[in-house]
């Protein structure tokens, strides 16, 4: 077995976590519940959006949210991370 990097190819680096807080890859219940149906949100990725309808509740609940730049999305909040900017 090969314990050097080949010739020519930089070995890829392991991501670190941050273990001290935790990862930081989904809203809090209180964030949850605090996004309501016509509520203007924004996300990293998708930009602005309007949320349009919400179903399930606690963990499992799902938005579809219509963003100016891409479109419809339904999205998990627990995991969407987004904040509400109006």
């Amino acid at each position: 077995s090969r314990t050097e990097p080949l010739k020519g190819f930089t070995p890829l680096k392991k991501k670190q976590l941050n273990n001290a807080t935790g990862p930081t890859m989904s809203n809090t219940p209180a964030e949850i519940s605090a996004i309501q149906p016509g509520m203007q949100v924004h996300h990293a990725k998708f930009g602005n959006g309007k949320v349009l309808s919400l179903d399930g509740v606690g963990d499992s609940t799902k938005a579809i949210v219509y963003f100016d730049q891409v479109g419809e999305k339904l999205l998990v909040l627990k995991f969407a991370k987004l904040s509400i900017i109006g």
